[in-house]
């Protein structure tokens, strides 16, 4: 059994890493400003988060609630797989096959991030 130290423990290591890897995403500028006459706006980065499970819905969160970003994660067919998400939430079957929600929330997408682990046989299931 895994113990509550060691759930900490790696909870933090994988807010870190989360951390880490959505650096450069939220470098990027947003809001309006102007270059010469020409007025600049950048909209908020628009994400799709391919598996809402444990660490899905973390990245999620982060990205919608302390950075601003729009975002969108899958579920499975019958699941009601949103956990501790309640942002906007579409079906995903995996082997490829996409829901009417999700090619429009991928086709709407600046950004994708996969949390879905391969299948058995151990291929990409997005």
């Amino acid at each position: 059994p895994t113990s509550v130290a060691t759930m900490a423990t790696r909870s933090e290591r994988s807010t870190t890493r989360v951390e880490l890897a959505l650096l450069a995403l939220l470098q990027a500028p947003r809001g309006c400003a102007s270059t010469a006459s020409v007025p600049l706006c950048v909209p908020p980065p628009r994400v799709l988060v391919f598996g809402l499970g444990f660490t899905g819905c973390a990245i999620a969160r982060e990205l919608e609630e302390k950075h601003g970003c729009k975002v969108v994660g899958t579920r499975r067919r019958g699941g009601d797989g949103a956990g501790a998400w309640r942002g906007a939430a579409v079906e995903f079957a995996g082997e490829g096959s996409l829901s009417a929600e999700a090619c429009d929330a991928l086709a709407r997408a600046t950004h994708v991030i996969s949390t879905i682990p391969p299948t058995a046989a151990g291929a990409d299931p997005v």
